[in-house]
């Protein structure tokens, strides 16, 4: 199980809201998939079942895609570096701005390291997007 203290939240614990689905999935892409989750906030509200797994699913989605090393280099820079694009398509979740993050990796820079670290991502963002549409369904 996993319990969010949202005592000090802005928010009030409400599960479908977007910035609770947000902390959700950052939570528990830290933490790792549980089949439950608590909301706390003096009257705790619990999640479970098929929303839990789907929430669980969109994180371990969120820990696979994210680096877990910092980029070195040229690629530090990088607009395009994989940690630039997996932070900038997470930080639109749950809408996930795909066709954009897509239309940047187009962009392919004429270096070689580059050019394979640029579409190594983008099958990332089509794997995301695929597995996204799975779990919509």
């Amino acid at each position: 199980m996993l319990v969010i203290d949202c005592t000090g939240c802005e928010y009030r614990p409400e599960p479908s809201s977007v910035e609770c689905l947000r902390c959700m999935v950052d939570m528990m892409a830290v933490t790792g998939c549980t089949e439950r989750i608590i909301l706390r906030n003096g009257n705790d509200t619990e999640i479970s079942g098929k929303s839990a797994e789907m929430i669980a699913d969109t994180a371990s989605l969120k820990r696979w895609s994210t680096p877990n090393n910092k980029p070195s280099g040229t690629c530090k820079r990088c607009s395009l570096s994989r940690e630039r694009i997996m932070q900038s398509l997470w930080s639109s979740f749950p809408d996930l701005h795909l066709a954009d993050i897509q239309d940047q990796l187009e962009r392919v820079p004429t270096r070689g390291r580059c050019v394979d670290c640029v579409r190594t991502t983008s099958r990332m963002v089509r794997t995301i997007e695929v597995e996204m549409s799975r779990l919509k369904e």
